[in-house]
């Protein structure tokens, strides 16, 4: 048999789930016990990108994978305070169903404020075996300046104002009460320390919001109702 296609085989029967594979020849003749195979598994090429943001219902947690879903039975939402660094705990699973997209996300609303806290993501295949995502260490304390808004609650149109110590560009964004963003606007840099501006309700539906605005060098937030 041809040596090249004998290693072939032999590649594929130690590397069932081959991904990638390298075979170095020999310079000159040579026995086969000099050719040097090395193989990488879909497994060892898998990974688990995590990402953490403080919303004002707590911290939503994003993550994604390149996996094949079928292959995924669940996830782990695990959990480290600052006050007892010595073990994650579990927060929350989230089973893997058929066809699914590959990815997910979660709010953590039961962290109280002003609380460091590290969170992973643990990938369990249908095989038993496990893959983490890097740690992502995160603050749910937000230094929130306020928002003058009247009235409140508003029905159709109201006005808000805040202060600026730094005139700079800065994103305007709207969340109801899951904190998932319902509206979002860039504004440029204002002329004027105290900015001033309109704020029209009518495309929303009834319920309590959160209007919160960041800059570079700052963060400023208030709730509103729409009757």
């Amino acid at each position: 048999m041809n040596r090249i296609l004998y290693l072939a085989i032999v590649l594929l029967i130690g590397c069932p789930q081959l991904v990638q594979a390298s075979l170095m020849l020999p310079v000159g003749e040579g026995r086969i016990g000099a050719y040097q195979l090395s193989c990488q598994s879909s497994f060892d090429l898998a990974q688990v990108s995590l990402s953490a943001e403080v919303h004002p219902q707590g911290i939503a947690l994003s993550w994604s994978t390149e996996v094949d879903m079928d292959r995924v039975h669940y996830f782990t939402i695990e959990r480290r305070s600052s006050q007892d660094r010595s073990r994650f705990e579990m927060i929350a699973g989230i089973r893997v169903h058929d066809r699914q997209s590959s990815g997910f996300s979660y709010l953590d609303d039961q962290i109280p404020q002003g609380r460091l806290a590290e969170y992973r993501v643990k990938m369990v295949f249908h095989s038993g075996k496990e893959l983490f995502s890097d740690v992502v260490r995160i603050s749910s304390e937000a230094q929130f300046q306020q928002i003058s808004m009247y009235p409140n609650p508003v029905s159709e149109v109201a006005m808000y104002s805040f202060y600026m110590d730094q005139l700079e560009s800065f994103e305007i964004g709207i969340y109801n009460r899951s904190g998932q963003r319902v509206a979002r606007q860039y504004v440029a840099a204002p002329s004027a320390q105290r900015v001033v501006r309109r704020l029209d309700v009518r495309s929303l539906r009834k319920g309590w919001y959160t209007l919160r605005i960041e800059s570079a060098s700052g963060v400023w937030q208030t709730s509103f109702v729409k009757p």
